[in-house]
């Protein structure tokens, strides 16, 4: 019961509302049996001749008192049940966003996610406004059964409930399908939605491609299945009204007939036909609301299990509370990290000191990526140990970590705003360093001819940019940020080595004193920094001091006078070019 699960995990604090609520449910209830048999005294007491003027006003004086009076007891019960279903919804959403803010990874269906974010939420909470008023109301309706025949007659109660009954059996048939249903509808959305984002992310290479009719057939036939679906389920759903009307139609010529034949032989009198009438009215929405209470119970249970099994798989690192107010060193020992079914690093031993500018090289696949991620904070599960000021990696505060690290990985992430909105995202109080981080990183001069400003659009993921522009942009952003410890994942690779050497220069001046650790296969940059880090294979295979790495007569020094020679052919036919 996946609706219960929702309750327990986000409603327990409000069960005294909903007790609230349904205790003014059955108290709105009892005040509706009230009138009907007011009315039918009042109808006898006219056939008989005793009707009084004093009475009559008696007794509409009090008719008027039980309606104001309901209108508060409707308004209490209303508002305490309709708020808990807009309480949901907030909580259900403010979860489902810290765990995937929170997440290491981002999900890996965004479509999906986002028709559980909007969809399946929206029915969950309407599942716990409207399904439990019509589950209450359906409960309640046994009080009206009950008052019909104990105040009015048994007989024509048993004989006027047949048709009710088979509403109940009806329904149940037709609540089986209506869950498939739902289901198969919100499975197809986001199919659509996972469509739709791929689209808008990669419209440049279908253009390019000229792959427009590909996705134009596969947006229609998607687009065609979600109407299909959301027709048989409308079909299904229809259904539940006109089957309620004709029976309940039925009811009311058994009950009148039946009705008159005990009026004729005096079981019972004209005014408790009316007010057994008005009691079978009253009986038209608890048993309407039966059938919506099967609608929504159906579908709100489908959506539940869904947004139940997108938040058990997508785990929440924000109640990590241990923080660290300054970093001091990194340390790993016998660290290993795993990546599907292999290992990305294995037995890493090393220390990282404040203050210290380390370059990471190695064989591509080697794990040089894996490693400075897991710098970032992108990973929580490992083996061995690893932690940054004496505190391990996976009980540090995500939003501590992300106050002491920038971080900027090998394809930055930009959003679709301005080139200034872009740089102070880190950092809104760094403004008056903008000047000298552009200095820094040559942006000035690709915005100067570029005809860009400050003020320029960069379009969706920084379409309107280059790459190296963009690589340009991600690093002043996080200059600006100004954390303890700089992390750079190649990336220098759209800027030639010259422009690189002399950015990297000025990076580390600017940063003195603080931790930069970069990865990077150009030898130019390695010769700057205080510790380079081998890893082949996962394995650190040295370490050391660019001077002693090139002594060792091992990789790095293999690597460095190829690097060289290279170099020297390159330099050598751009003077033979030139001449």
């Amino acid at each position: 019961m996946y609706l219960v699960d929702i309750f327990k995990r986000y409603l327990s604090k409000r069960t005294i509302l909903y007790l609230i609520a349904f205790t003014f449910l059955i108290f709105s209830e009892i005040l509706q049996v009230i009138p009907p048999k007011l009315i039918g005294d009042i109808i006898d007491s006219l056939t008989s001749g005793n009707l009084t003027q004093s009475k009559l006003i008696s007794e509409v004086i009090l008719l008027v008192a039980i309606a104001l009076f309901h209108f508060v007891v409707i308004y209490i019960w209303s508002s305490s049940l309709f708020g808990g279903e807009f309480f949901i919804q907030k909580e259900l959403r403010k979860d489902m966003f810290y765990r995937t803010l929170y997440n290491k990874k981002a999900p890996n269906d965004q479509g999906n996610a986002l028709t559980i974010m909007n969809n399946d939420i929206n029915t969950i909470g309407s599942s716990f406004g409207f399904g439990i008023l019509s589950f209450m109301s359906t409960v309640i309706g046994l009080l009206v059964i009950f008052t019909m025949s104990i105040m009015i007659s048994w007989k024509l109660t048993i004989v006027s409930l047949p048709p009710m009954l088979l509403i109940i059996f009806v329904v149940k048939r037709l609540g089986k399908q209506v869950h498939q249903n739902s289901m198969d509808v919100q499975d197809k959305k986001g199919y659509l939605n996972n469509h739709s984002l791929e689209f808008f992310n990669g419209l440049r290479l279908i253009r390019i491609f000229m792959l427009e009719k590909k996705y134009v057939e596969s947006f229609f036939r998607l687009n065609q299945g979600v109407t299909n679906s959301e027709i048989v389920l409308a079909r299904t759903v229809s259904m539940f009204h006109p089957i309620i009307v004709t029976l309940i139609r039925i009811n009311y010529v058994i009950t009148l007939g039946y009705g008159s034949y005990l009026i004729a032989v005096g079981d019972i009198t004209i005014g408790a036909l009316i007010t057994f009438l008005f009691y079978i009215n009253l009986l038209h929405w608890p048993i309407r609301a039966l059938g919506d209470f099967i609608n929504f119970f159906q579908q709100g249970n489908a959506s539940a299990s869904r947004f139940i099994d997108y938040v058990d798989n997508t785990k929440n690192n924000s109640s990590f509370t241990r923080n660290i107010k300054s970093l001091t060193d990194i340390r790993f020992e016998h660290f290993s990290l795993r990546r599907g079914n292999s290992n990305a690093l294995s037995d890493v031993n090393l220390i990282v000191r404040r203050g210290e500018n380390i370059a990471i090289v190695g064989k591509t696949g080697s794990g040089k990526s894996s490693l400075i991620s897991f710098f970032a904070g992108e990973y929580d599960t490992y083996e061995g140990s690893a932690s940054i000021s004496n505190v391990p990696y996976r009980e540090l505060s995500q939003k501590n970590l992300s106050n002491l690290v920038a971080y900027v990985p090998q394809e930055p992430s930009n959003l679709s705003k301005t080139i200034y909105e872009n740089l102070i995202l880190g950092s809104s109080s760094a403004k008056e360093k903008i000047e000298e981080v552009l200095q820094i990183t040559s942006l000035h001069k690709e915005v100067k001819n570029s005809n860009l400003t400050l003020n320029s659009s960069i379009g969706g993921s920084g379409k309107n940019l280059s790459g190296g522009q963009l690589q340009k942009l991600a690093l002043s952003r996080a200059l600006l940020k100004n954390s303890e410890l700089l992390l750079l994942d190649d990336i220098f690779s759209f800027i030639d080595s010259k422009s690189a050497v002399a950015i990297f220069e000025k990076l580390l001046r600017f940063r003195r004193e603080k931790t930069n650790i970069i990865v990077t296969n150009n030898f130019e940059l390695t010769q700057r920094v205080d510790k380079i880090i081998v890893l082949i294979d996962g394995k650190v295979v040295e370490m050391g001091s660019h001077e002693t790495l090139i002594q060792s007569n091992n990789w790095y020094s293999n690597q460095y006078r190829k690097f060289k020679e290279l170099s020297e052919l390159e330099e050598e036919e751009r003077r033979l070019q030139c001449e």
